[in-house]
């Protein structure tokens, strides 16, 4: 993982930078770090340029068919986190891409699975819906953790946005998320 090593390294410079003999390192391992951002921003790149893609299939869909499709897929890790409501009711056919949308319900309900802690799901719920608002149809996935400090919610969908605790991990996947719903022509 190039963000875990560059981030070890930038800490082994912390560690050494208050002791002069050892700062002769300095230099290799900030090289080292331009190389792993390097290949962290080329994997962003990729990844984001997918999720823009153009030529993707669109088909009529049910999006509450779409979420149920990915359910078992997150069930399982979560159920030693919180317990599940679900209210996916039939909405209208909307067009889109099947297996970018399922990413996006995927990605979503992992995003709730990992902003509540383990080990008490009895003191945790992730809900998750489908309906229609304004004639738009709509997902809708909510979990019981810490809401995301406002500060942070200008720069969520920021691949490079520095973000607190655990949700540093999340902003990649929230970035492309972001992506895969606005070129199948929806909001987030």
């Amino acid at each position: 993982d190039p963000l875990a090593f560059v981030s070890s390294n930038l800490n082994r410079v912390e560690e050494i930078w208050s002791h002069p003999a050892e700062r002769r390192d300095v230099p290799e391992i900030l090289d080292e770090c331009h190389e792993g951002l390097a290949r962290l921003r080329g994997t962003v790149s990729e990844l984001l340029r997918l999720a823009r893609r153009s030529e993707s299939e669109t088909v009529p869909l049910d999006i509450a068919e779409i979420v149920a499709s990915v359910l078992p897929l997150v069930r399982a890790e979560g159920r030693f986190r919180a317990r599940w409501t679900e209210f996916l009711t039939a909405v209208p056919a909307v067009r889109g891409d099947p297996g970018l949308l399922a990413q996006v319900a995927l990605q979503l309900l992992l995003n709730a699975i990992h902003s509540v802690p383990e080990g008490a799901p009895g003191d945790h719920q992730i809900h998750v819906s489908t309906g229609c608002e304004g004639g738009r149809v709509c997902l809708r996935v909510r979990d019981s953790g810490p809401p995301i400090p406002a500060a942070e919610l200008p720069h969520l969908f920021d691949p490079f946005a520095s973000l607190t605790g655990d949700r540093e991990a999340l902003r990649l996947g929230l970035a492309v998320t972001h992506q895969i719903v606005i070129s199948q022509g929806g909001d987030i």
